[in-house]
């Protein structure tokens, strides 16, 4: 995605879209950052012992057979823990290079270490694992050993997959990974080991084999919305135009019609050319507030703000939908500050958003994900608050011309959509 300005000022006024602070850093947001600290550290006590300044960042490849685009995403947060722990130690001309990938991986029952997924076992949780490798300037491995994170937070790992899915709001988070281990099965499982727990046997109708069965589509298409389900009260559209007709305001997307999503090999697409521009409209029908997330090949759309907290860090990281009428609002595209966001354009691998990050984006895969929980501005449901887990207190920015911050209780992600988009 490249950038050009839109003006936000119909927005907040119009739409009532508001931001929320760090303060919903400890949540899932914040997953793979955490996860990557001691991978940092372990770099940096590397590079000492090899008498090294500085390192270079290289690409972080995903699952081919899930065609995802999270490597940007994770070049960025180990650049800034770097930058963090060493000021000025990355450094795009040192001889030295991290590089490394992210699997989606089934854990062995009774075990530590990630092992091949047994596809018939539904024992040990479905986790997913970064690993980086440091190289000399020969391409030689000079750890002794690979450096791995994992990430056990169900909601980012069903992002690093591009898998869209629906969590019960008051599922375990055990529950939740059950229902996500499904669902990646059901998306990479060979055909010859299927089972009816894991995905349909019935053949399709022109095949010549019992074994031979259709994809399992990931994620709902209800007529131009994508859904995680299809009853959900959540849901995503995609309006696209060229860039020759971009809309001067926010307010004016909502003229704009949406493209028509379509499964490919059961994943979910929308065709977009390179020089369209397009926005988000995002569905809310439910009965509570919603906190969105929102990534665009794994950097959130906040990735880029002028508004920043103590640490240089993103000050927020999603947007509040409220519930009522209307019951959608859009986001065109990246936030530079509370007037003004740059306009989502496609545009060629690596010369997009992404090129503001240390590394350029792979693949000629887009990845539009969007993450919806529950939030609150006043007292939280009981069977909520009896039930725990990981609900986080934000700040929003100002609605409407009020300088004034709005709080909000944020709980645990329940639905997850992902769109894909080829570049070609």
């Amino acid at each position: 995605m490249k950038f050009g300005p839109v003006v936000m000022k119909t927005a907040i006024l119009g739409f009532m879209a508001c931001f929320a602070s760090g303060g919903i850093v400890q949540g899932a947001e914040d997953a793979i950052r955490g996860a990557l600290r001691p991978v940092a550290m372990s770099i940096l006590k590397d590079l000492e012992d090899q008498r090294q300044d500085t390192i270079a960042i290289g690409d972080f490849a995903g699952p081919p057979q899930l065609n995802t685009n999270y490597g940007p995403r994770i070049t960025q947060d180990l650049t800034e823990l770097l930058n963090e722990l060493k000021p000025g130690v990355v450094d795009p001309s040192s001889e030295f290079t991290v590089r490394g990938r992210y699997d989606l991986v089934q854990k062995g029952e009774g075990t530590s270490d990630a092992t091949v997924p047994d596809f018939k076992s539904k024992s040990g949780p479905l986790v997913a694992r970064i690993t980086a490798e440091l190289n000399d300037p020969n391409g030689q491995l000079i750890n002794r050993h690979r450096l791995s994170a994992e990430i056990r937070d169900n909601a980012t790992i069903g992002s690093m997959g591009g898998i869209s899915i629906s969590f019960p709001p008051l599922a375990s988070h055990s529950d939740r990974n059950d229902l996500l281990k499904k669902a990646y099965q059901s998306l990479v499982i060979p055909v010859s080991v299927k089972t009816p727990e894991l995905g349909t046997t019935t053949p399709t109708p022109n095949s010549t084999s019992p074994d031979e069965v259709p994809p399992v589509n990931n994620g709902v298409i209800d007529g131009t919305i994508v859904r995680a389900k299809s009853n959900s009260s959540y849901g995503v559209e995609i309006l696209a135009v060229p860039e020759t007709a971009t809309p001067a305001s926010a307010g004016d997307w909502v003229e704009v019609a949406p493209r028509e999503p379509r499964y490919d090999e059961g994943q979910v697409y929308v065709d977009l050319q390179k020089k369209d521009v397009y926005a988000l409209k995002i569905h809310n029908t439910s009965s509570s507030d919603a906190a969105v997330f929102i990534e665009i090949d794994g950097q959130s759309v906040f990735a880029f703000s002028e508004a920043r907290d103590e640490k240089g860090r993103p000050l927020y990281s999603f947007y509040t939908i409220e519930s009522g009428e209307p019951s959608f609002r859009i986001v065109p595209g990246w936030h530079r500050n509370n007037l003004v966001v740059d306009s989502f354009l496609v545009t060629e691998a690596g010369k997009g958003a992404s090129r503001l990050a240390p590394a350029k984006t792979s693949g000629q895969t887009g990845m539009i994900i969007v993450k919806f929980a529950q939030c609150w501005s006043g007292e939280i449901p009981q069977a909520i608050a009896q039930r725990g887990g990981s609900l986080e207190t934000g700040f929003g920015a100002p609605v409407k011309l009020e300088q004034k911050e709005i709080k909000r209780t944020v709980g645990d992600v329940i639905d997850v959509v992902a769109i894909r988009y080829a570049r070609d």
